[in-house]
């Protein structure tokens, strides 16, 4: 009997052993358990925070981005003002050029027919001032100055192309 006692006894301890491993182990695995959710309640509060952090950050870009959409419309529409002046300038300008060339050719145009007109007066002297003889030499004056003209035209008339203006003021 002895044996048996002993034996019992030795089963006793060992399953104290086994049970105080168990409760060892149970006690491992509930620190474990809280330790992970400890961590899994960190890394939900962290990526929160950075979500927080990073819409923070994108409605900045966004502002940023804004400002300067409206700066550029702004400059846009500085150098659209700046460019339409200049264009306004040179309008003006080629204007003044334009009134200019059209009053220096009317000043030609005055000048050659007040020419013409004292080629006319003194053509008139020549010829002794008056009469029927006056007449027909100013007839013939005009007869000249028109036959002038007509071979003037002819001469222009039988350039090659691409002579034009030119030659037409040599001739």
């Amino acid at each position: 009997m002895r044996a048996a006692e002993e034996l019992e006894h030795l089963y006793e301890r060992k399953l104290a052993a086994e049970a105080a491993r168990w409760e060892a182990l149970r006690k491992d695995k509930e620190d474990m358990q809280c330790e992970l959710e400890e961590r899994i309640y960190a890394l939900v509060v962290a990526g929160q925070e950075r979500e927080e952090r990073l819409k923070l950050e994108r409605e900045e870009i966004k502002a940023a981005a804004d400002q300067k959409l409206v700066a550029s419309e702004e400059q846009q529409a500085a150098l659209a003002h700046k460019y339409e002046e200049m264009l306004s300038q040179e309008e003006r300008d080629n204007d003044t050029v334009i009134e200019r060339q059209e009053e220096a050719a009317f000043k030609l145009l005055t000048h050659e027919r007040e020419e013409k007109q004292t080629r006319q007066r003194h053509r008139h002297r020549e010829a002794g001032g008056g009469g029927v003889q006056a007449a027909h030499a100013r007839a013939r004056g005009e007869a000249d100055d028109q036959g002038r003209a007509g071979d003037h035209a002819q001469k222009v008339r039988q350039l090659p192309a691409g002579h034009g203006e030119a030659q037409v003021t040599a001739g």
